[in-house]
């Protein structure tokens, strides 16, 4: 049975890794648990954080890794 979410189980719906059953469930606790909302936001947050620091690497950098496999072949 499905008592609380855990800050596992809120990452795993972050990226909806969860059964549906548990989707719902967990959506009900982030809807009804100020503090299960708040540890939820915390993840949204961070995953934002993380997805602007990302960086692309320029294409030079590209053409330069395909041009070396390409030469192991």
């Amino acid at each position: 049975m499905y008592e609380s979410s855990t800050t596992h189980d809120l990452i795993l719906y972050y990226f909806n890794e969860v059964e549906l059953s548990d989707t719902v469930l967990i959506q009900h606790e982030i809807d009804c648990n100020p503090e299960t909302e708040e540890s939820y936001q915390e993840i949204v947050q961070v995953m934002d954080h993380i997805d602007q620091c990302m960086v692309n690497p320029s294409s030079s950098v590209i053409k330069n890794i395909l041009n070396y496999s390409h030469s192991l072949k």
